[in-house]
This record gives C-alpha cells, structure tokens and sequence, in this order.
C-alpha cells in the first residue's frame, strides 16, 4: 500500500496534479479501517453489511476531501502570506512612478503633481483591495479549518461508537460461551453419571446372571457327562452327536463328537469324526478351532496307515487356511461357512485352485 500511495503522489505530481502525500495516506488509512471494522461488525454479505460499508466509505470520503481542501486553502494562504504589505507596496509604486518619471525626463511629457497624487490614490486602492481579499480568504480558510477539525472530532466518536460497539458484543459473546459452556458441562457430566449408572446396573445384571447360571451350567455338564458315560458303544455316541448337531446343539454335538475321538482314535473311522467335527466349528464360523482339530489329527493311526486320507486332510487343511486369511481380509471372521458370499467363496477357490496346481 505504501509503494501505492508513493506512486499515486509522483504520478500526480509528473501530470501537474496537485494531490498531497498526506491525504492519499489518510485514504490508506480510511482504507484499512473500513475493511477491518466492517468485517468485525457484520461478517456475512447482507444488506447490513453493504448499507453499512456505503456509510463509512461516504463518511471517510468526506472526511478525506474536507482534509484536502484544507491543505490547499493552507497553502495558497501560506503563499498570500508573503505578499507586500500596504506600504511596501506603496514605496514600490512611489519608486516605480519616480522612476518613469526620470526615464521620461528627456521627452517633452510633463508629469504633474496630480497625476502623481492620483497614482498613489490608485495604489492604496489596490493595497486595500488587496487586504479585503486577504481577510475574506483567511475568513474562508478559518471556516474550512473548523469544518475539518469538526469532521475528524465525528470521526473520532463514530469510530470511539464502534469500538464501544464492538467491545459490546465480544462481551455478549464471551458471556454466552460461558453459558454455553457450563449447558456443556453440565450435560457431559450427567451423561457421565447415567453411562456409569448403567454401567453399574449392567454389572450388577451380569453379576446376578452368572451366578444363577452357575448352578444349572454344573449341572448340564454333569447331565451330559453321566449321558456319554451311559454310551458304550461308537455308533451310540455317532448317533447321539448327530442328533444333536441336526437340533442345532453344536456344542452337546462337539462333547459327544470329542468323546467318542477320545474313546476310539485308533479305530479306522476315526478321521471321519475328525471331519464332523470339523464341520461343526465350520458352521459356527471358528475357523481357528477347525484348522487345529484338523492338525490334530494329522497323527492318528488311520492317518498314518493311508497316504490318500492324509493327502485329502493336507487339502482340506489348506482349504481352510485359506478361507480364514480371505474373511479376516474381508472383515468376515465369524461368519458361517454356508453363509460366505459368492464372491468371497470364488475368491477362496480361485487360490486353492492356483496353489494346488503347483
């Protein structure tokens, strides 16, 4: 803005335009203030906010020209100022009268004493002339003076008026946040205590659900225990486990399935309970525990007796290494295996497909 301000003055001054230095700066200035007390006062493009901004410009427009005309007025007095007083310029005329008098002393023109009297009369006439003007031009320039001086007093308070305004609304606003804030706090910290409520009666719920399935969980197991005890024979328990798994019973199912594992691992149908059970952590969507009853067996006697049931238990084990890496992948951990999308299930067959081609 100062090179602007710098540029405008020279370039004015190069075009014979009498512009002063200090009124392009108090245009700057103006400039300044306007932009920074309207964004303040109305920061949103309203007719507020274009009524307001017309106000101050026409108000500082004034202001700056009043202040203008003032330098100017300034200066051609100040230039009056060192004019000839009455009576030099009274000596000038005597000296300038006596000199045509003597230039003309060889001609055959004769000056009287009334012509020269008459000359002198004219001169104090212009001195006086000149005096009226003087006044009346001090007159005038003395009124712009106070014109100007009362334009920067109004300035001063619209511009005192603003700043109260201002100091106004951030108090209003400092006021409100602190309502708003305390509302705030207020809320939080009854949230708080009804989450910490619930989160009591939650515990306290859970507490009491625990120890009233204590009891009857002992015994369901004692139950399935004494039931498996009472089977002495594979199919009885293959049967039971069966049953079991077609009502949905997967865990009674896995107990028997285990059971009968546990009773009869070397026998040549063991892998086909391995399978089972297997299967049932499938449809559960534990793919964890599938993988490692898989692993597990990899040692039973039928296992190690047949090359080709291993193989097949090998790929079976490889099929769900895989699915586990493409659902954990997907976000699809826990899923079922009956209910795994078709693009998840293509994706899992296409990599099984390319690593057992290898």
């Amino acid at each position: 803005m100062a090179m602007l301000i710098v540029s405008i003055h020279k370039l004015a001054g190069h075009f014979g335009c009498e512009l002063p230095l200090s009124s392009l700066v108090l245009c700057g200035v103006c400039a300044i203030v306007i932009n920074f007390v309207i964004i303040s006062v109305t920061p949103f493009l309203t007719n507020s906010y274009y009524y307001t901004a017309g106000a101050m410009i026409l108000f500082a427009a004034f202001g700056t020209t009043c202040y203008n005309k003032y330098l100017l007025h300034r200066k051609i007095h100040l230039a009056g100022g060192g004019t000839l007083s009455p009576a030099e310029a009274g000596e000038i005329t005597e000296a300038e009268t006596e000199a045509a008098l003597c230039a003309s002393s060889g001609q055959e023109t004769d000056v009287t004493a009334e012509e020269t009297a008459d000359i002198r009369e004219e001169a104090e006439a212009a001195a006086a002339d000149d005096d009226v003007q003087k006044e009346a031009e001090a007159d005038d320039a003395h009124e712009e003076t106070e014109a100007t001086v009362a334009a920067g007093e109004a300035y001063e308070e619209a511009e005192a008026a603003v700043d109260a305004g201002e100091a106004y609304e951030d108090v209003e606003a400092a006021v409100t946040a602190d309502h708003i804030r305390e509302e705030m706090e207020a809320a939080v910290d009854a949230d708080e205590a009804l989450e910490e409520a619930e989160s009591e009666a939650e515990a306290e719920a859970e507490t009491a659900a625990e120890a009233e399935e204590a009891e009857p969980d002992d015994e369901l197991d004692s139950e399935l225990d004494d039931i498996l005890s009472s089977m002495t024979t594979m199919d009885q328990l293959l049967d039971f486990a069966f049953e079991q798994g077609m009502q949905k019973q997967h865990q009674v199912a896995l107990a028997a399935y285990q059971t009968a594992l546990e009773r009869y691992r070397s026998d040549s149908y063991a892998p086909f309970i391995v399978v089972s059970i297997a299967n049932i952590h499938k449809e559960l969507g534990n793919y964890d525990a599938a993988i490692d009853s898989i692993r597990s067996a990899m040692d039973i006697p039928a296992m190690l007796e047949s090359s080709s049931i291993r193989r097949q238990f090998e790929d079976t084990l490889s099929y769900l290494v895989i699915t586990r890496g493409v659902l954990q992948t997907a976000g699809l951990g826990a899923i079922s295996f009956k209910e795994i999308p078709k693009k998840y299930m293509s994706q899992i067959e296409s990599i099984y497909n390319s690593r057992k081609s290898r």
